[in-house]
């Protein structure tokens, strides 16, 4: 008997709608049609970007920063910024773990993790 009451006083709550609500009205849509750029404009913007393959010329930099003067990843790229070198602590990663197997990859992420955690 009680879980007939209830379902009852469910669908009486649910049934009918509280007097002070509104239905919302759904706004417009608005239709936005793009514009191709013409392929000489992105050709050239193309050609202004940036170098991304620059680090590999600083390989060697980085790993005697990395291993003899015992910099992070993110002092180096910082390091290098200050000679203008567009880079951040991952491309710097990546350029030292080139050419490294996964395992020793591995150990090179699980140390830099252990160094940055020990850093203030």
């Amino acid at each position: 008997m009680k879980s007939q009451k209830r379902s009852r006083k469910v669908k009486q709550a649910t049934s009918a709608p509280p007097p002070d609500i509104k239905p919302e009205s759904t706004p417009s849509v608005e239709v936005v049609q793009r514009v191709l750029a013409p392929p000489e404009v992105v050709l050239q913007e193309a050609m202004a970007e940036p170098d991304r393959r620059l680090l590999e010329e600083y390989a060697e930099a980085i790993r005697v920063l990395r291993e003899g003067k015992r910099f992070s990843f993110r002092e180096i790229a910082e390091w290098l910024q200050e000679y203008g070198i567009e880079c951040d602590h991952n491309s710097v990663y990546r350029e030292y773990t080139k050419g490294l197997s996964d395992e020793e990859e591995r150990e090179v992420a699980l140390r830099d993790a252990e160094e940055e955690n020990e850093r203030p």
